[in-house]
């Protein structure tokens, strides 16, 4: 049996029912050995049996589910900006329409009624506009049997908005001490979760920060010396053990080695912490994202850019980033089955308050407010 290792960047996870999702769909993938998706790093780790199982159809069925994914951090991180301003618009376009909606909540009654119709127009707008990602989620999640917290969001503000539109349109239907809109209710529900998912972006950005400035450490291109002593540029990712490369001062080590030819002062304060710069000759040892301060050198490569101290560090951050801590499993185990059971308690309140009180539109009423107290969790 061959076993592969496959690390995926995942964009798209808003809670982590979504990282437990992907989890779940993609065990039942035949060759798929084990797998550890971390909604905190936005990254997926796969152990495949190679033979039965190829990456091309694990990253399809990932994709299938709604999420994004990216093998290119650098394109990942690109799509996540893009996602965020993208984010931050329809956040600004719900804000607005609900700080609207709360002016006209808090005028007289009868000015109330008279702009019932455009806060009917405001709240379709963060409804379907503002709240269109939430439905979306919702669907994919329900198709996978995955049920988060995009469900109970979308099931909560729908349940008030299209209450308040009976009651807007139908007023009649309804005795006159329910007839009471709820469309600012749910306006501020989407509002607020979309701030939330605002500022856990942003919190998860500046988490990822040391890692990036780590990986821009070391220098992409790297100048090889060919059997013919001619200098080429070539990706620092394609050099191999043993290859000769030349560093000019100012520039970056590009993977570890060892001098050959010359000498120079070493600043590796990035890495070590080291505060001056060290003196380096031949025989001495350099690590890859160091700086070469002052002389020309040629080093040899002792190993490969995806084996060199710098590449290590990078990969055991990440990997405290996205390991789960005990505490972690047990709230993955306990946001699998919230929402089934807030869904159960609301519709067991709606016939606990139709059989004992025998109001149906209190019993809905009722059974509204459980959905919308548990949205924000």
């Amino acid at each position: 049996m061959s076993k592969e290792s496959i690390k995926l960047n995942i964009s798209g996870m808003t809670c982590v029912n979504c990282s437990n999702g992907i989890e779940k769909v993609v065990k039942k993938l035949k060759g798929l050995e084990s797998s550890k998706v971390s909604f905190a790093s936005n990254e997926g780790e796969f152990y495949i049996n190679s033979e039965v199982l190829d990456k091309h159809t694990l990253i399809n069925k990932i994709k299938k589910l709604g999420y994004g994914v990216e093998e290119d951090l650098k394109a990942l991180e690109k799509a996540k900006l893009m996602a965020y301003n993208k984010l931050k618009i329809i956040f600004l376009i719900s804000a607005t329409s609900t700080l609207i909606m709360f002016y006209f909540v808090f005028m007289p009654l009868e000015n109330l009624q008279s702009n019932v119709y455009l806060m009917f127009a405001l709240a379709s707008l963060v409804q379907f506009y503002a709240g269109g990602r939430f439905y979306s989620l919702a669907y994919k999640s329900v198709s996978n049997k995955n049920y988060d917290m995009n469900v109970l969001v979308a099931l909560g503000t729908s349940a008030a908005y299209f209450y308040s539109v009976f009651v807007v349109f139908f007023p009649q239907s309804f005795p006159e001490h329910l007839r009471f809109i709820y469309f600012d209710g749910a306006a501020v529900i989407i509002t607020f979760i979309l701030l939330g998912r605002l500022l856990e972006e942003r919190s998860k950005t500046k988490a990822t920060d040391s890692l990036k400035k780590l990986m821009d450490l070391a220098p992409l291109n790297a100048n090889l010396i060919t059997e013919d002593g001619t200098i080429q540029s070539v990706l620092a990712s394609n050099l191999k053990v043993g290859n000769k490369v030349l560093i000019k001062a100012g520039e970056k080590v590009s993977t570890d080695a060892v001098i050959i030819k010359g000498d120079t002062d070493i600043n590796s304060s990035m890495i070590t912490g080291e505060f001056l710069p060290v003196y380096k000759t031949i025989g001495d040892e350099v690590i890859a994202g160091t700086l070469n301060t002052t002389g020309i050198i040629e080093v040899e490569v002792l190993k490969k850019s995806t084996d060199t101290t710098l590449s290590k560090i990078i990969a055991l951050l990440s990997t405290a980033q996205s390991k789960k801590l005990p505490i972690s499993r047990f709230a993955d185990k306990v946001a699998n089955i919230f929402v089934p059971t807030v869904i159960g308690i609301s519709i067991l309140t709606f016939l606990v308050w139709y059989f004992l009180v025998g109001d149906a539109l209190s019993a809905i009423l009722a059974s509204i407010s459980v959905l919308i107290i548990s949205c924000p969790c």
